[in-house]
């Protein structure tokens, strides 16, 4: 059981407000140590919890004092202080490390990191630096008051930033002028960002830096962290552009999908540069490294700055997706239309079935791509019937959707979606959809294409509190878990692919890895009558693996599975329940 901190928190009005641009609680007080009638050294908060300007302890403090009892913030912070108590140097099974730090090296106002990451956001291993206490330390993660006793990083959802001023490229030894790597008013171009970074020794960092230019390419959305990865150049074209590497919203908000930003929009980002070299390959990426954030935002180009018509389409003549995300792009927050829309467009990506409910949570696009999607909310079948499965729809059928569409809020980020309740019109399946592919083998690489046309459906409705279990993840690929918040949920979810034609049986070669749990809580099954992919059918079975990960780490390892012949579905079936809840990803996978 994780040890509650030995500190009170002690609630004191102070008459100190925040300048920060950034949504930040009034000061709640500060930490004390225990005993009566000591003298203790005090500080003021402050920082604002960016890159260029970390909280300080008490800073931090108040502000997840403020946030209430296990409430985790919405967002990473940046934390500066010094390190006053180890509690666990590195973890050799995890990969993780435990600390306190305080505004003096004395001690004082204590803020624990707990069970965080490395230099780079990178597991610790053996052979890295160590620290000692009364090193300067620059940390930067989510943060929480556990059970509102112990303010801390939220488990492995926090990393070291800086050591003694040392990033991961060495960087900060000799640190440069501010003004040398523009401001906000005056931010670099992105060709000068690049000579600068050019300019660097390998995986070299500088920073803060401001850089302002239009987004060329819009990357990937990682679900995890709430970040998109995209592009940036002076023109607006691919040529000469500067990574963004997993970079947050406005004023460091999360986002909410990929479509919440457009190709040809002008931003100023602030971050750290970056010459980041691959270990492996040797290939040079010149980027503004993760935990970056855009400070200003012109959507005048490229989308959203329009008037939309108030036009919102009939059954004989849909409007496009494109038309239905410039009229929500158009509406106040929260903001849905008076009447339904029809919108006609291409499911791009099935995510969710609702077995409460028995709908369907989709999205399509005008092209069928995951690029600028609307997101179709617990959809019903055609004429408001239930569906079965999350296989009653595939990525490529075109549909026809009746509904309001909003402008749904969620965590200060919009999401453009057809609101329930909504039903499909028509459906036009796609070319090779349905009980039959036509296929004879299947590659899968989920670490770089994602979902693609696999499926998400429940045993069990999901509890009150999840959100859901499997999710793509551009790091790891396809990856689930219910541990939330803490909370270990109960759960049967499956991940099913589309059919392939078995003539002769085949072979399922997988890269997985598994922690948390053991492989009792997952298993890989198949079916070959159950054409539909309905996961309560009793039609489905187990299929042998000739190895399993040891449930203990995060090392990938290739396993095998034996399949019949025949039309198969083969499933990714995790389990979980009130003790163990396990992190399971799926990185590719081959059915030959």
């Amino acid at each position: 059981m994780k040890k509650i901190a030995n500190y009170l928190i002690a609630m004191a009005l102070m008459a100190f407000t925040f300048t920060s641009c950034e949504d930040v609680p009034n000061p709640f007080g500060q930490i004390l140590p225990p005993g009566s009638g000591e003298d203790v050294e005090t500080f003021e908060p402050a920082g604002t919890g960016t890159q260029a300007d970390p909280f300080n302890v008490q800073g931090v403090l108040d502000y997840v004092t403020g946030l209430g009892a296990d409430v985790q913030s919405d967002k990473e912070v940046f934390i500066k202080g010094y390190i006053t108590t180890i509690k666990e140097q590195f973890s050799a099974q995890y990969g993780n490390a435990q600390f306190t730090i305080s505004d003096s090296k004395e001690g004082g106002n204590t803020f624990t990191f707990y069970r965080g990451l490395y230099l780079g956001n990178k597991k610790w291993v053996d052979g890295d630096a160590t620290v000692n206490e009364g090193d300067e330390v620059i940390i930067c993660g989510k943060v929480v008051n556990y059970k509102g006793t112990t303010p801390e990083t939220v488990q492995n959802a926090a990393y070291v930033y800086s050591i003694n001023g040392k990033t991961e490229g060495g960087g900060g030894d000799t640190p440069t002028p501010t003004g040398d790597y523009g401001t906000k008013e005056a931010p670099l171009t992105v060709a000068k960002a690049l000579e600068i970074i050019n300019g660097l020794e390998d995986n070299g960092t500088v920073s803060p830096a401001f850089v302002k230019g239009k987004i060329s390419k819009i990357q990937s959305f990682n679900d995890k962290y709430k970040s998109i990865t995209y592009y940036i150049s002076d023109d607006g074209t691919e040529n000469n552009s500067l990574q963004v590497y997993s970079g947050k919203g406005l004023d460091g908000t999360d986002f909410a999908a990929q479509t919440d930003l457009e190709t040809g929009w002008t931003v100023v980002v602030t971050g750290e540069l970056k010459k980041y070299v691959n270990a492996n390959t040797g290939a040079v990426t010149l980027e503004i490294n993760q935990s970056s954030q855009i400070v200003s935002i012109d959507k005048t180009t490229g989308g959203g700055g329009d008037t939309p018509s108030s036009d919102l389409g009939t059954k004989d003549a849909p409007i496009t997706v494109a038309k239905a995300l410039e009229a929500i792009n158009a509406m106040d927050d929260s903001g849905e239309t008076e009447t339904e829309a029809f919108v006609k467009g291409k499911i791009s990506k099935v995510q969710s079935f609702n077995d409460k409910y028995k709908s369907i949570t989709y999205y399509i696009s005008d092209d069928g791509t995951e690029n600028k999607e609307l997101q179709i909310y617990s959809g019903k079948n055609i004429g408001g019937a239930d569906f079965t499965a999350a296989t009653d729809l595939t990525a490529g059928d075109e549909v026809i959707v009746k509904g309001k569409l909003k402008k749904f809020m969620k965590n200060g980020e919009a999401i453009p979606e057809m609101n329930q309740p909504n039903e499909i019109i028509s459906i036009t399946k796609a070319s090779g959809s349905g009980s039959d592919t036509g296929a004879t083998s299947l590659d899968v690489d989920f670490k770089t294409n994602g979902q693609g046309e696999w499926v998400l459906a429940n045993v069990k409705a999901l509890p009150e509190g999840l959100d859901y279990v499997w999710a793509y993840d551009s790091k790891y690929g396809m990856k689930a878990s219910a541990y939330v918040g803490g909370k270990r949920y109960e759960t049967d979810n499956w991940l099913v692919s589309p059919t392939i034609n078995l003539a002769n049986g085949g072979t399922m070669t997988f890269k997985q890895a598994l922690n948390y749990a053991t492989s009792e809580y997952v298993k890989i099954m198949y079916t070959t009558t159950n054409g539909s992919g309905d996961v309560k059918s009793d039609e489905w079975k187990e299929a042998s693996v000739d190895k399993w990960p040891e449930g203990n780490s995060w090392n990938f390892i290739e396993s095998k599975a034996t399949l019949p012949a025949g039309t198969v579905r083969v499933a990714f079936r995790y389990t979980s329940d009130s003790s163990k809840a396990a992190t399971w990803e799926i990185e590719s996978l081959s059915i030959k």
